[in-house]
């Protein structure tokens, strides 16, 4: 399956996406233009639901009272996490699927983590401190077998998106 991405949920694999299917999002003025990422290897992810609770509308709630306009140094902070770095982490996300660096792109999903964890969390500590998510992400088992992982959507302890390495380690048990 040279030209599929591998999504596995847990252990039950849920999705082979052609890669000529991967599309890129961009906002300009309100309409999404959808271009094709070129992509050079596999990509074998696999998202785990953490099992534990969170509260999306309260994460979302705290960090909307960020925008338009920031009143306080978090405020601002999540803007520039949501906004120029993440656009930084997508920009080069694409750049390493394009090229096939897939180490990189573990890499990057684990900046973004950080970034996430530094200027957005604290918005919202009580539900982004995220003890389940980060017990994960500091795994051996998880660390050994992937090139990154990081947090789903708003975060919290919700679900993990986990790159593992290669077919094998996304299959094994314990990732």
């Amino acid at each position: 399956m040279k030209d599929t991405i591998i999504w596995r949920h847990a252990n039950l694999r849920l999705k082979a996406q052609k890669k000529s299917e991967m599309l890129k999002g961009n906002m300009k003025e309100g309409v999404k233009e959808l271009n094709n990422i070129k992509v050079q290897k596999d990509l074998h992810f696999v998202f785990a639901d953490l099992m534990s609770k969170k509260d999306t509308i309260k994460i979302l709630r705290d960090l909307n009272s960020a925008f338009p306009f920031a009143k306080t140094d978090i405020e601002k902070n999540v803007q520039k996490g949501l906004g120029i770095n993440n656009k930084k982490v997508i920009e080069e996300s694409i750049k390493c699927i394009e090229e096939g660096d897939v180490e990189s792109l573990g890499k990057i999903m684990v900046k973004a983590q950080k970034n996430f964890d530094k200027y957005v969390a604290p918005a919202c500590p009580e539900e982004l401190t995220s003890p389940v998510l980060h017990k994960v992400l500091s795994d051996k088992t998880i660390k050994r077998l992937s090139y990154g992982a990081k947090g789903v959507g708003s975060q919290g302890d919700g679900t993990v998106q986990v790159l593992a390495k290669d077919k094998e380690s996304q299959m094994v048990d314990g990732i």
